[in-house]
């Protein structure tokens, strides 16, 4: 008869670190193991790369500057690094960064908007002519006003947004009284003289005829 075999126990080092190497809280999983700084098994940081953090001064600046482009969130947090979510949650956490971003895209609405009343109305700016000197080997600057005329278009465009009761670019159909009451159906009255003449007892049989069908 065989003697059972006695199971030796092997006493594991527990792993009492707090921090990483470089100064990151170590992370553990549900039995307080602790997990790898890099790698998938690590929640996460599936990337290989530890979590980005919040740089007020980077970010915002970054941000701001993205904003002018008029580009989405989805761009923003893919030129920070980050997902959808990550940045939704900075947006809620961080009341600086939702800030820069608002007044960049205001900033690039009003940018745009200043662009299309200049065409609107008219501009102009002051601009250098180069010629060459054919003589004298020499380059002359020439300074001159440029000027642009008034754009229909962009005219239109204005009023017919900010004016639209002045300013309408199709026309529209009463369909109501002038106190808003539907409008009434018109009546039409038909009189005919059966007194004589030569017609009169052929409009006679047609009357009968339709009182007779409407019976």
């Amino acid at each position: 008869m065989a003697t059972p075999r006695k199971e030796k126990r092997v006493e594991r080092e527990v792993d009492t670190r707090t921090h990483y190497e470089d100064g990151t809280p170590v992370r553990r999983n549900k039995n307080g193991a602790v997990l790898k700084q890099y790698g998938k098994s690590n929640r996460g940081w599936a990337s290989g790369r530890p979590p980005i953090e919040f740089n007020e001064e980077y970010h915002c600046a970054l941000a701001h500057d993205l904003a002018l482009l008029n580009v989405t969130n989805e761009v923003i947090a893919r030129a920070f690094g980050i997902g959808g979510g990550t940045l939704s949650g900075w947006l809620h956490k961080y009341p600086k960064l939702f800030e820069a971003i608002l007044s960049g895209k205001d900033a690039a609405d009003a940018k745009v908007a200043r662009a299309m009343h200049e065409r609107a109305v008219g501009y102009a700016h002051n601009s250098v002519k180069l010629f060459y000197d054919s003589k004298n080997g020499k380059v002359i600057e020439h300074e001159y006003v440029e000027r642009y005329p008034p754009e229909t278009a962009a005219g239109v465009f204005i009023l017919t947004n900010r004016q639209r009761k002045q300013w309408k670019n199709r026309q529209e159909n009463e369909l109501t009284g002038p106190d808003g009451s539907p409008l009434a159906a018109p009546q039409i009255n038909i009189t005919f003289d059966l007194s004589g003449g030569a017609a009169a007892p052929q409009i006679e049989g047609q009357l009968q005829r339709l009182t007779d069908d409407g019976e």
